[in-house]
């Protein structure tokens, strides 16, 4: 890892949140749903690190254009996990993280874009315009409220933002089902 790309790591760890995160809850504050997702801490130790830490995340959801049955926020700021658990073969619950750098058909120049990703159907592939990307897989929905979640995730469009707000859920908070 570049000296540049050190500096871009979060300042704070999970431990700086409060306690020992073991879950994600992901809101559609409009629909008031939401479902909770499993860190998968034995399989991307890092990359659950850095998006812990850059939670809590209110941002805009938006449907995948290329890869089928995904939804992605982009988030804030220059945020870097290297390579773990990383595939373009990915499955109905799945959440990865993704880095673009300049120069690729989504981010012009030497700009830097991080995002979060989520796929609700079995024929989904990471993909941009160019073909398959692979992204680190880092938590898994749980099936607890996920049919109504998913629900809203096939309605969204490419072209329309819609909220999304990704919390963290410590290992003593007790998880609300959605």
């Amino acid at each position: 890892m570049s000296h540049e790309e050190q500096s871009r790591k979060p300042t704070r760890s999970r431990s700086d949140v409060g306690g020992l995160v073991t879950a994600l809850r992901f809101y559609f504050p409009h629909e008031n749903v939401s479902a909770t997702a499993r860190l998968l801490d034995r399989d991307a130790p890092h990359t659950c690190d850095v998006i812990v830490a850059t939670l809590p995340h209110r941002g805009e959801a938006f449907h995948g254009e290329y890869s089928g049955e995904e939804v992605f926020t982009l988030l804030p700021g220059r945020v870097h996990a290297p390579a773990e658990n990383s595939t373009t073969k990915v499955n109905e619950r799945d959440i990865g993280f993704l880095r673009f750098r300049g120069g690729t058909d989504v981010v012009e120049g030497d700009e830097v874009v991080s995002e979060i990703a989520w796929f609700y159907g079995n024929d989904a592939v990471p993909s941009m315009k160019d073909g398959p990307i692979e992204l680190n897989i880092f938590a898994r929905f749980e099936r607890e409220g996920w049919e109504a979640f998913a629900a809203v995730c096939r309605k969204l469009k490419p072209e329309q933002a819609h909220p999304i707000i990704i919390e963290a859920i410590e290992e003593t908070e007790e998880i609300e089902e959605a």
